[in-house]
């Protein structure tokens, strides 16, 4: 038996009073590649950015504001997964695709960094969506069993991001990272491929979404509520509870140590709002029970908090790897942003590689786990390795950790969600989703925050030390790619020594937690999406109008036959 959020008791029949109907043939394939692109558009942003973050620090002359680009990202996540509990897939998706593409425009006529993070802000808002929707759809379109080689397709998308973003930070403006206008200044063909690149695949994509039929994974009860009635049962109070508690922690993450002492007023201040609004946030999500937006009875299961954790903390070190190693290569280096993205792109071939390689064999096998636990072990050994780093590390070396790295990604990337979703029944798929995503996009902006303090406090120490008769303000607020400007022969070679010590204690970060996510990763459990099909199909023979053991509920073995909506 099964609760609705109404408070009805729900047996097998009334959950499954249609059968659920996959996609198939060319229509999955166009919902897949439809999808693929949407994906695109959100990582190649991310990408992009992580690229051409070396030339939008020397042009605004900030680095401590890019990651509170990820916050609205964070945020968003839970309340998507109620939007897509409640309203279509469809059309929820379609208004999430439009507020990404508004949000891409307001950052290609940025001109400061004030107005970049408010078009990024709007980005994310938009992305959170994008990302979350389409695991949700994909749930709805395909079985569990094939969900994990579609998953390493949509993954894919993100091989030539850095690549294309440092072609346009070199030779056009990072402003095409959102691939639409640009300065007044810039030539108008360069609007005009801005154009071409973003919003003819947006409407492509959307076009394709609109007219495919999509299968619903709604709870049959919840189809005949009012408006009203699904507005309230978002749990807006919740997210005005959310919002502020992850901004507040974010904020002082970012700002304690660079912009603020740890012991300012300012800092402890912003801690202790968070904590308040997060005892808050606690007890009206208990209140709440089922209908809250994060429901912790789900948090309880053991399968749903460790891909959480696992999801958090692999992601959040990753992602402190694709943000400071093109920083590494276009300063220690000097290298151009193009090269740069060049330069990483073992890291995302082999990324794509071991994805699909995962991905087909745990359709093939079921098994997911093992792949997480390889995934976390290779990223943490390729992140330990990047430790090592110097002024003179060769191509041998970095090639070779960053495919450690890229196996790793690839490899762990799409296993806690094919764990959460496998656990989950089909009503509670889209909310288990939001809730892995949202852990990626959260421990992204916790591991950046971090690793931006450690950066920035490491930096001026490291200065001091080697170079001490330097302006330590002037060489932080130059930029990335600003030094060479500023200073040069014996003096530059010292300033690199204290960049590249600055820079490997990130990766110092991002190894350590992709070791904490080798130990969560063991939580995901031994299931196997194979033997479920047949084992749902043997008890269904049996006993058609029995009600859902609860013992079995959480069976990774019983997502694709409850899957029915």
């Amino acid at each position: 038996m099964t609760t609705d959020p109404t408070g009805i008791r729900i047996g097998r029949d009334d959950l499954n009073t249609a059968e659920q109907q996959y996609i198939t043939g060319s229509n999955l394939h166009l919902i897949v590649l439809s999808l693929t692109l949407a994906c695109f558009l959100m990582t190649l942003s991310s990408s992009v950015l992580a690229t051409a973050i070396p030339r939008i620090t020397s042009e605004f002359h900030s680095v401590e504001d890019i990651v509170l680009i990820l916050a609205p990202s964070c945020t968003m996540q839970p309340l998507s997964g109620k939007l897509y509990t409640y309203f279509s897939l469809k059309y929820t998706f379609l208004c999430f695709l439009a507020i990404f593409e508004l949000g891409a425009l307001i950052c290609g006529v940025s001109r400061d960094s004030d107005m970049l993070i408010v078009g990024r802000a709007i980005q994310g808002c938009g992305g959170s969506g994008i990302l979350n929707g389409a695991l949700i759809i994909l749930a709805a379109a395909a079985p569990i069993s094939k969900r994990p080689s579609i998953y390493s397709t949509i993954l894919s998308s993100n091989v030539i991001g850095p690549l294309i973003g440092g072609a346009l930070t070199q030779h056009a403006s990072w402003r095409w990272c959102t691939h639409i206008l640009n300065h007044p200044r810039t030539k108008i063909t360069l609007t005009r491929l801005g154009f071409f690149l973003n919003l003819p695949t947006g409407f492509l994509t959307a076009l394709v979404i609109f007219l495919i039929h999509i299968p619903s994974i709604h709870s049959p009860a919840r189809t005949s509520w009012s408006s009203k009635k699904k507005f309230l049962n978002l749990d807006p109070c919740g997210f005005i509870l959310f919002t502020p508690t992850i901004i507040s922690f974010l904020l002082a993450l970012e700002w304690g140590g660079s912009s603020y002492p740890w012991s300012s007023a300012t800092i402890i201040g912003l801690f202790c709002t968070s904590f308040v609004l997060f005892l808050s946030f606690l007890y009206w999500e208990y209140r709440l029970g089922e209908n809250a937006m994060i429901p912790l009875d789900m948090l309880r299961k053991r399968i749903v908090y460790s891909g959480c954790l696992t999801g958090m903390l692999n992601q959040g070190g990753l992602t402190v790897i694709s943000y400071y190693l093109p920083v590494w290569f276009q300063t220690i280096k000097g290298v151009s942003p193009t090269e740069s993205g060049v330069r990483t792109l073992p890291t995302f071939l082999a990324t794509i590689g071991c994805s699909i390689i995962a991905g087909s064999l745990v359709s093939r096998l079921g098994y997911f786990t093992p792949w997480a636990i390889m995934g976390c072990v290779c990223s943490a050994i390729g992140s330990g390795c990047m430790s090592l780093f110097n002024v003179n590390t060769g191509a041998g070396e970095w090639i070779s950790f960053q495919i450690l790295v890229g196996a790793g990604r690839g490899m762990v990337s799409q296993m806690p969600i094919t764990a959460i979703q496998n656990s989950l029944p089909a009503t509670d798929i889209a909310i288990g989703s939001s809730l892995a995503t949202f852990s990626g996009y959260f421990g992204s902006a916790v591991f950046l925050s971090f690793a931006s303090t450690i950066f920035t406090n490491s930096l001026t120490k490291e200065l001091a030390k080697y170079v001490p008769n330097i302006d330590e303000e002037a060489i932080v607020a130059s930029g990335a790619t600003g030094l060479r400007d500023l200073v040069t022969g014996a003096e530059l070679e010292r300033v690199l020594i204290a960049y590249n010590e600055s820079l490997i204690r990130c990766f110092y970060l991002a190894a350590g937690a992709s070791s904490a996510a080798f130990l969560c990763s063991f939580g995901l459990g031994w299931e196997t999406v194979k033997k479920k099909k047949k084992k749902k199909n043997e008890k269904q023979e049996g006993d058609q109008e029995s009600y859902e053991d609860p013992a079995n509920r959480n069976s990774p073995e019983s997502t694709v036959m409850e899957g029915k909506a």
